[in-house]
């Protein structure tokens, strides 16, 4: 009987599977299957008020003479140069603060043109003696910083504020010659925590940082300070870079120690294989420079720029990504320096609120046509105009003196502020504040 269903099955199974060929393709033919469609919906949300974070004022590391093991200490306080188109801010900062802060506002208009802030704090102790100004910019989940220094004379200070209501995680990554080294530290909801590098940095006299969070967005701020002996030469603040990139362009760059220190680049290697950047410094009527750098994978570099007297724009590209920062040394009115770091491109509207100190706008273009910008200078309500033209890959400056800039242009621009004042020598990025606005466009499937 076995036998007689085995030979039944081979004999049926051919069959079926020919019969299977022929009629289910004109089966699954005949069946009309929709496509989906896609449509877009115009949705009108509550948007999120837009933050900014000052970190503050400067750390004064083991004491005023230098010999109080593990102090690490606020000193002095920080003024707050702001502006807001919104009269009722959520949170506000007053002019001049001993801690760091944020400042809210809300509206759907939510750009520098609605909220935009620089701190600045001169300082004139024994170990420390300069300008420290940076922008105050919105907090993020992830950054860099390439100017990290150790060694004979330098230090560096990491600033970090959780200005939110739950934890954070910080991972941090200090990329070294030989290493990248991690450590993790941990915010408290509100939380501010000063961390002095000298235990990451292996003593290497450059090195990039990279910080991450498990999503929420912090402050964090690079301080640097610089000693020859029992002479303090400087000492300054900045902000991140948000992430590498295969181009930049680096503006506000004045020699003003010609002979003396001449300005350093330096540059970071985050991928395993080696790459070449092309640098080329364009002057402000005065000669330039061109030159080509091989950073090997990992990798932080310098180099002495050995330009001229006057002002320059630099254009570094590659075809990788990496970053970049360029230490420059003022002479006058007191021996100082400022980190120069990538400017962040700007199109329609830059508002940019400026020191009552000795200042100068920097604007750079690195487009094949000249660029058009009318700068407003506001002052105490009064406002005056005039229009700046910048040549193709250039780049002009121009001394300010408002409450206020106002920037406008049809094309695209950088811009950089530099301070130079009896206080010491500093240089401010501007960085876009945003947040989404109150329209978003969903696509619905």
């Amino acid at each position: 009987m076995k036998l007689v269903v085995r030979t039944l099955l081979v004999l049926i199974f051919p069959t079926l599977m020919v019969t299977s060929w022929l009629f289910v393709p004109q089966f699954l033919e005949s069946v009309q299957v929709e496509k989906s469609g896609t449509r877009s919906e115009l949705v009108s949300v509550e948007p999120l008020p837009l933050k900014i974070y000052c970190p503050g004022p400067v750390v004064e590391v083991g004491g005023e003479q230098g010999t109080e093991l593990g102090s690490l200490k606020l000193i002095g306080k920080a003024q707050i140069f702001s502006y807001s188109s919104n009269a009722d801010l959520l949170q506000s900062l007053e002019a001049e603060v001993s801690n760091g802060g944020s400042i809210e506002s809300f509206g759907s208009e939510q750009s520098t043109g609605s909220l935009a802030a620089n701190q600045v704090q001169a300082i004139s102790r024994a170990r420390a003696i300069g300008l420290a100004a940076t922008n105050c910019p919105q907090p993020q989940s992830s950054g860099w910083f390439v100017s990290g220094v150790s060694g004979s004379g330098n230090e560096s200070v990491l600033l970090m504020a959780n200005p939110n209501p739950t934890e954070a995680q910080v991972n941090l990554e200090f990329q070294l010659p030989e290493r990248v080294l991690e450590h993790r530290v941990t915010l408290a909801a509100n939380e501010s925590v000063v961390l002095s590098l000298a235990a990451f940095s292996d003593a290497a006299p450059n090195y990039a940082i990279r910080y991450y969070t498990d999503g929420v967005k912090v402050s964090m701020a690079l301080q640097n300070r610089s000693a020859r002996g029992l002479t303090a030469t400087g000492i300054e603040l900045q902000s991140p870079l948000w992430k590498p990139s295969s181009s930049y362009v680096i503006t506000g760059l004045s020699t003003y120690a010609v002979g003396f220190e001449a300005p350093k680049l330096v540059l970071a290697n985050p991928s395993a294989a080696e790459l070449r950047v092309t640098v080329n410094a364009v002057g402000d009527n005065v000669a330039g420079l061109q030159t080509t750098l091989v950073v090997p994978g990992g990798a932080v570099i310098s180099t002495s720029l050995n330009l001229p007297q006057g002002s320059f724009t630099l254009f570094l590209d590659s075809t990788a990504e990496f970053l970049a920062a360029v230490r420059n040394t003022a002479l006058e009115p007191v021996l100082d320096f400022a980190w120069l770091t990538p400017a962040q491109k700007f199109s329609g509207l830059l508002l940019l609120p400026v020191p009552s100190l000795e200042s100068r706008l920097f604007l750079a273009n690195d487009e094949g046509q000249a660029v058009s910008i009318t700068i407003e200078t506001m002052s105490q309500g009064n406002s005056k105009y005039q229009i700046v033209s910048v040549p193709a890959n250039s780049g002009v400056s121009l001394k300010v003196s408002a409450e206020t800039l106002r920037l406008q242009s049809e094309g695209r621009f950088y811009a950089a502020l530099e301070i130079l004042d009896t206080g010491g020598y500093a240089v401010i990025e501007p960085r876009e504040n945003r947040n989404l606005g109150e329209e978003l466009i969903i696509e619905v499937r």
